[in-house]
C-alpha cells in the first residue's frame, strides 16, 4: 500500500510539473494597411537580455508563432519587401501566450527597399529591323546627304 501511495505521488508531482512548462509563446498575424494579411514576412524575436535571435516567416494567411520562448524582454522585428520593417518590444511571461499583430506601413522615400533581380543584356550592335550593324544603318540613312537623297528619288517615282 505504501508502494502504491509513493508512486502516485511521484506521478501527481511529474504530471503538474509538465503542465506548467517555464517557457511562454508569441503569436500574432501580419497585415498590410488594408487589412490584407502579408505572406512570407520575416519576423524576428530577439532575446534583449542575451542576444539570441529567432527567425521565421509568416504563413500564406500572416500568422507567425514563436513556441517554447524562455520569458524576458525582447524585441519583435517584421520585415517584408516595399514595407517598412516593424519592431516592437514585448515581455514574456512564464505560461502565458502573448498576441503581437504588426501592421506594416508601406516604405517612404528615404527607406532602403531591397529590390533584388538579373540584369538584362542588350545588344548594342545589331539594329532591330535591318539586322545590320548600327554604324553602318546611319551611314546608309544617315542624317540626310546625297545618298539618302538618292534614295529617296529612286523609289519614290
Amino acid at each position: 500500500m505504501r508502494c502504491l501511495l509513493g508512486v502516485s505521488l511521484i506521478a501527481v508531482l511529474v504530471l503538474s510539473a509538465t503542465a506548467q512548462l517555464p517557457t511562454s509563446t508569441v503569436n500574432g498575424t501580419v497585415t498590410d494597411p488594408q487589412g490584407a494579411a502579408v505572406a512570407s514576412a520575416k519576423v524576428t524575436l530577439l532575446n534583449q537580455g542575451t542576444g539570441v535571435t529567432r527567425e521565421i516567416s509568416s504563413d500564406t494567411q500572416g500568422f507567425y508563432t514563436f513556441a517554447n520562448v524562455v520569458p524576458g524582454d525582447y524585441t519583435v522585428r517584421v520585415e517584408s519587401p516595399t514595407f517598412a520593417k516593424a519592431d516592437k518590444d514585448v515581455r514574456l511571461e512564464v505560461g502565458h501566450a502573448f498576441t503581437l499583430d504588426v501592421l506594416l506601413k508601406i516604405a517612404k522615400a528615404g527607406e532602403v527597399v531591397e529590390v533584388t533581380g538579373a540584369e538584362l543584356a542588350v545588344n548594342t550592335t545589331q539594329s532591330a529591323g535591318f539586322n545590320q550593324p548600327l554604324d553602318t544603318a546611319g551611314k546608309f540613312f544617315g542624317s540626310g546627304g546625297p545618298r539618302a537623297f538618292q534614295f529617296a528619288l529612286r523609289y519614290t517615282f
